[in-house]
Order: structure tokens, then sequence, then C-alpha cells
């Protein structure tokens, strides 16, 4: 797990995340980078895998209140146990896009700016301390450049 404290350049207001990800375990809610604080507060945008399918989202328009305005999708690819995923999200201001090893996945409209709320790190391999309990958020396995 790796916490980076916040700061102006996390507070991003379209974005571009490109990771590689070698999940052991899908049978659990798996958060892969996160920026947002232990409490959920300061949330901004997200790469995780839903079970089965890798997932991320951005928060537009929600005036910083914990747990609105997300905007996202799950792949639709399935994920693969045991092996490497290249996975990339952008958001560009109008258009959310998912790209799963180098190909094009998913995509939707997506209008607005990604919410610029003070407080929350980047966290990669740890989501927030909030539902940690009953979901078991950390991620199983191993995150690259």
């Amino acid at each position: 797990r790796i916490d980076v404290p916040d700061a102006a350049s996390l507070r991003c207001r379209k974005i571009t995340i490109s990771v590689w990800v070698f999940n052991n375990n899908l049978a659990k809610i798996s958060q892969v980078i996160y920026k947002g604080s232990l409490n959920a507060d300061g949330e901004a945008y997200s790469i995780f895998y839903q079970y089965n399918y890798p997932a991320s989202g951005v928060k537009i328009g929600s005036n910083c209140v914990t747990a609105v305005g997300w905007k996202g999708s799950l792949f639709k690819q399935q994920a693969v146990q045991g092996s490497w995923e290249h996975l990339v999200t952008t958001f560009d201001g109008t258009v959310y896009k998912l790209y799963k090893n180098g190909a094009l996945d998913t995509s939707m409209p997506a209008a607005g700016l990604i919410d610029s709320c003070i407080g929350g790190g980047l966290r990669f391999g740890f989501n927030h301390t909030r539902y940690i309990a009953s979901t078991g958020d950390g991620c199983n396995g191993v995150i690259d450049e």
C-alpha cells in the first residue's frame, strides 16, 4: 500500500491513468488506484476490480459530497486471474474511455470536469477505511507502472 498526501497536482480536472495489474483474487473487490481520504472525503477518481471485471470512475458535479457524482463503468471484458493486464482510463471532460490491453473496451459520455476536492490523497492498493471491514478493498495482487 502506498499513500501520497493530497496536493493540488493530484486534483486533476481531466485525466489519463495507466496501470499494469496482476490480480491474485477476483472473488472480492480489489482497489488499484483511489484518489480520496481515509474516510472517503476528497474523492475524485479510481480504478478497481469489481469481482471478475476491472472498473473505473471519476466524480463530476458532487460539490465534494462523499459517494455522490461518480461516473464510470465496468470494463466489458472479464479479468483474467493470475495474469498481467494493462488498464487505461481517460477522461477529457466529455467522454470517459476505458482501455484494456491496448484496445478500447468501453466508452461513455460524461460531460463536466472532475471534482477538485481538497483532502484526499492518492492511494495505490488501498481504498478508504469506511468499508474495509465488510468488503476488503485492499489490492490482492501486484501493481506496476
